[in-house]
C-alpha cells in the first residue's frame, strides 16, 4: 500500500490528517498542494494510496476491489498513522469515509467530505450528469473501456476542463490532473452506483461537508442532501469545479478546512 507522509515540524495539539482520494485517481492528487499547506499550519498529513490505485496494488486473481476492500485499506491506514485521525474524502473518497464512519470500527477525530458521493450512492447524481451532459458523459465512461494511450482520443483537455474545473481554470492545471488519471476497478464504480445499499449513519461527530458551485458531477444539492443526513456544517465553494484540490484557486477550499478544524 502505497502512503505518503508529511510529518510537520512545528505541529501544535492538533489530530492528524489522512486524504482519500476519488475515483481515477491516487494519493498523488493531494500531494500537488494539500499537504505541504497542511503540515505549513502544524498538521501531520498523510495520503493513501487505496488498492488498485497509484502504487498500490492488488492481486488481480482475488477480484476487482469494492468499497468494502477501500474501507480495510482506510483501516490499515489509521494502523500506520497510529492515532485518529481526522479523514478527509474527496468524492468517491467521501463515499469511503462515510463506509468508515458507518461501521464505527475505527477510530477517527472527524471528517471532512469534499464533493463526496452521496449517502444514497451515485444514482442519481450518475443519472443527472447522463442527461445535463450526455456527450462528456459518454467519453467518461469510455475510460475504463480503454487503455491509458487512448484516452486522449477519447477526452480533450477542454472535455477534462468542462467535467472536473471551473471554467476559468488554466488548461495547465487541467493537464496535470488528467496526467494523475488512471482506470477505476469497475467493482468499485458498481459499488457506488448499483451494488451497494445506502448506509445506515449513527456518525455524530465533528463533520465539514463541502461542495463546489460549478461541479456538475456531484451538484450542490447533493452536498447539501449529504450536511443534512449528519447534521455537519456545509460548505458551497464559488467558482471551483469537482477538483477543488487542483483548482487554481485550490487555497480558498484548503483554507475553509482548515478554519473548520481550528474552530
Amino acid at each position: 500500500m502505497e502512503l505518503i507522509r508529511r510529518r510537520s515540524r512545528h505541529r501544535k495539539d492538533h489530530p492528524p490528517l489522512l486524504f482519500v482520494h476519488g475515483a481515477y485517481a491516487d494519493a498523488r492528487i493531494w500531494d500537488v498542494h494539500f499537504l505541504d499547506f497542511f503540515v505549513d499550519a502544524g498538521f501531520d498529513a498523510w495520503a493513501v494510496s487505496l488498492r488498485g490505485h497509484g502504487n498500490s496494488r492488488y492481486d488481480p486473481l482475488i477480484g476487482s476491489p469494492g468499497l468494502s476492500d477501500y474501507r480495510d485499506d482506510i483501516e490499515w491506514a489509521v494502523g500506520q498513522i497510529g492515532e485518529p485521525p481526522v479523514l478527509v474524502g474527496h468524492s468517491m473518497g467521501g463515499g469511503v469515509v462515510q463506509r468508515v464512519l458507518e461501521k464505527a470500527e475505527i477510530p477517527v477525530s472527524g471528517a471532512v467530505l469534499m464533493a463526496s458521493v452521496p449517502p444514497k450512492g451515485m444514482g442519481e447524481p450518475v443519472l443527472r450528469l447522463a442527461q445535463n451532459h450526455p456527450v462528456l458523459f459518454h467519453k467518461l465512461t469510455l475510460l475504463n473501456a480503454s487503455p491509458r494511450w487512448m484516452w486522449e482520443h477519447w477526452l480533450s483537455a477542454e472535455d477534462v476542463r468542462a467535467l472536473f474545473f471551473s471554467e476559468n481554470t488554466p488548461m495547465d492545471q487541467v493537464k496535470r490532473f488528467f496526467s494523475l488519471f488512471q482506470s477505476e476497478p469497475p467493482r468499485a464504480l458498481m459499488d457506488l452506483v448499483v451494488f451497494c445499499p445506502p448506509a445506515r449513519f449513527e456518525y455524530k461527530g465533528p463533520m465539514l461537508v463541502m461542495g463546489a458551485e460549478a461541479d456538475i458531477i456531484i451538484a450542490p444539492d447533493f452536498v447539501q442532501e449529504t450536511a443534512e443526513t449528519f447534521s455537519a456544517e456545509l460548505k458551497i465553494l464559488p467558482d471551483m469545479g469537482h477538483a477543488m484540490m487542483l483548482e487554481d484557486n485550490w487555497k480558498t477550499a484548503a483554507q475553509s478546512i482548515l478554519d473548520w478544524l481550528k474552530h
